[in-house]
């Protein structure tokens, strides 16, 4: 196909497509004429994910290039492909962190085996020294509930690359370290209101009983039979 034939597919504009070829974001098709080549149905997954990266994001082009490089040029050890993605993610404004006191702390007492220059250390420190400073009763305890949360979810992840090598899994690890944190946040708030109303908003047993003793006389209190039952 033709350029102009790869952007209803992609969902782009012919200029998009233009302006990743001329930033060596879509490989070369093949040439027929001096101004025209051809082209598989490789780039338009290429443009999408493109799109993805940037409309999803915000990812400046020099972003989603180093996404692609992972992508075209895998590490061939797990190691390696752990790092690279490491690097991906992280915070640009964790590199000011002079120490990773509290995120060392967190790291023995859960026995992880994560490289002392692991950018996720400096990213969890500053994350966690604005939190504090905003009154939010992270100690030491309640960082170490969530870790223990937060490695099943990695877990998950992780188990799905069972069977495939670094290279297979890379564009999926690649993609999901910039754009699964966005979907694992809005799961938790989610999560977060179900059980906001489960355990706090519903009135319990107790409650219902006192609301139907509180009934002006003669009259009978509207009480969900739900409620009755518990």
């Amino acid at each position: 196909m033709k350029v102009a034939q790869l952007t209803r597919p992609a969902g782009v504009t012919k200029a998009t497509v233009q302006y990743s070829l001329r930033r060596g974001l879509l490989h070369p098709g093949t040439p027929v004429t001096a101004t025209t080549s051809l082209y598989d149905d490789t780039p338009v997954a290429r443009v999408r994910l493109i799109r993805a990266l940037v409309e999803g994001d915000g990812m400046s082009i020099g972003r989603v290039e180093e996404v692609l490089a992972l992508v075209d040029a895998p590490p061939r050890t797990w190691a390696q492909l752990s790092g690279a993605t490491q690097m991906l993610a992280a915070d640009p404004r964790a590199t000011r962190v002079g120490h990773t006191a509290a995120a060392n702390r967190l790291v023995r007492s859960q026995n992880w085996k994560v490289s002392q220059s692991s950018p996720a250390r400096k990213d969890l420190e500053r994350a966690l020294t604005h939190a504090r400073a905003a009154g939010l009763p992270l100690d030491d305890k309640a960082l170490d509930r969530y870790a223990e949360t937060v490695r099943q979810v990695a877990v998950t992840e992780v188990n799905q690359w069972s069977g495939t090598s670094p290279g297979q899994a890379a564009p999926e690890a690649a993609v999901g370290a910039i754009l699964l944190d966005p979907v694992l946040n809005a799961l938790r708030r989610l999560a977060q209101e179900d059980v906001t109303a489960r355990t706090l908003a519903a009135p319990s047993p107790t409650a219902a009983r006192k609301e139907v003793s509180r009934s002006p006389r003669g009259t009978t209190a509207k009480v969900n039979p739900a409620r009755k039952r518990s």
